[in-house]
């Protein structure tokens, strides 16, 4: 008998256990369909961007609000997924570059591993870099290395038309 009502007493906390997991589930459903609902009403223009943040804080939808203002440094400070991060340094990396932050720009871009998707993108940017500090030889290199490693592809035809256009001055 005793077996019997720890069996029932199992069978019950299982049943609370997924009804619980299942009213959780859906209470973060409901909670991020109402933070999308508020982003919404933001690109509308109907609330405020500080309105729409505040909604958004704690959520996946904040490092989206905050790209939308450009504020790359504090994405990828909060976004989790490492292709993202790689994605937003590269941002930053950018920003700093048209800002003729060059040393900054360089350390953010040489942040960008090899695993990434944006790594033939953020080696070009390094070779921009270089080519506006005059460090020609190592811009000819990295363009040297992205012709040879990305062919056929958008990076590799960029790295071609810069070593000729390199080489000729």
């Amino acid at each position: 008998m005793k077996s019997l009502y720890l069996f029932l007493a199992a069978v019950v906390l299982l049943v609370l256990g997924v009804l619980g997991y299942n009213s959780y589930k859906s209470y973060k459903e409901k909670k991020l369909k109402e933070i999308s609902y508020k982003l919404y009403l933001y690109e509308k223009g109907e609330i405020s961007y500080e309105e729409a943040l505040n909604y958004a804080k704690g959520s996946p939808f904040y490092p989206y609000l905050q790209a939308l203002k450009g504020n790359y440094e504090e994405v990828e400070k909060n976004v989790q997924d490492k292709e993202l991060k790689s994605f937003y340094a590269e941002r930053v990396g950018a920003k700093l570059y048209e800002e003729n932050k060059l040393s900054e720009a360089e350390k953010k871009v040489v942040s960008v591993s090899k695993e990434f998707f944006n790594y033939p993108s953020a080696l070009s940017l390094q070779a921009l870099i270089y080519e506006k500090e005059g460090k020609k030889d190592k811009a000819l290199g990295i363009w040297a290395t992205i012709k040879k490693d990305y062919p056929n592809t958008y990076f590799g035809r960029l790295a071609e038309i810069k070593l000729k256009e390199l080489k000729s001055e």
